[in-house]
């Protein structure tokens, strides 16, 4: 999660790019990408960057596991939110390590999952 991002963006409502800098990490860049879903902003204009964000959290994982990484508002319906990760989702048995975060949009859960692949 303090992995930092070089040069992380994403694309506003009107597609323009917004550049956020280099340095930012990944556990804030998930808290702004959130924010700004929560506000309307299509998930489409953050696939570059979760693509970066996928491939560093796949180079970390060695087998026999897989993994991704979720975030999720406390209040949103079960399978609302961000999946950032092989396939659809995790596995059903998987492991969880989740932090909760205050928000002006409400309490936002980050968790890391691995499972058995």
């Amino acid at each position: 999660m303090r992995t930092t991002l070089d040069d992380a963006w994403y694309l506003d409502a009107a597609a323009a790019r917004v550049e956020l800098g280099q340095g930012v990490e990944v556990e804030t860049f998930l808290l702004v990408e959130m924010h700004l879903l929560s506000a309307g902003l299509l998930p489409d204009n953050f696939n570059a960057m979760n693509g970066v964000i996928r491939e560093m959290a796949g180079s970390l994982i060695r087998p026999p596991f897989s993994g991704g990484l979720t975030a999720t508002f406390a209040t949103a319906p079960i399978g609302a939110g961000l999946w950032l990760g092989p396939g659809d989702g995790p596995a059903a048995d998987h492991f969880t390590s989740e932090w909760t975060y205050v928000t002006v949009d409400g309490p936002l859960e980050i968790a890391v999952l691995l499972w058995y692949a």
